[in-house]
């Protein structure tokens, strides 16, 4: 799914509000139509970005790149309200065990190539022909 919105924005972020109800709109009508027609279970869609926003408001009363995101995973028999790891009071991703999703001071910062690579593994395919030495984040399929 394109948005075709200009989300590289490093001022008046406000309008980014508009571009994530067209997202989530969007979203809506996917996961409605895959339900009507009996997919809903058999079909995973992820939401992912390389980056998002800073907390912090830039010189420009906007807001730059902050290498920590979230993901959203919708259908193929991903449980409802589940959630994996967490953030810190500056909103920074706290470090976790990728092969049970638990937050851990000795765990790893859960990057997309470790997150896409876990994606390979829940499908069967070998995520070492796509991302060598990546480590899958595989909490993800754990109950």
């Amino acid at each position: 799914m394109e948005t075709t919105e200009h989300w590289d924005s490093h001022d008046d972020n406000i309008r980014q509000h508009d571009y994530y109800e067209s997202t989530f709109r969007g979203l809506i009508h996917l996961a409605e139509q895959l339900d009507a027609k009996g997919l809903a279970e058999d079909t995973l869609v992820v939401v992912i970005s390389e980056m998002t926003r800073t907390p912090r408001i830039n010189g420009r009363a906007g807001k730059d790149h902050w290498p920590h995101c979230s993901a959203l995973l919708l259908g193929g028999g991903f449980p409802i309200g589940r959630r994996f790891g967490g953030t810190s009071d500056y909103i920074e991703s706290q470090l976790m065990d990728l092969g049970t999703a638990e937050v851990t001071p000795s765990g790893t910062l859960l990057k997309y190539d470790n997150f896409v690579a876990g994606l390979l593994a829940g499908m069967d395919i070998d995520p070492g022909d796509w991302f060598p030495n990546v480590t899958p984040f595989t909490g993800w399929m754990n109950p």
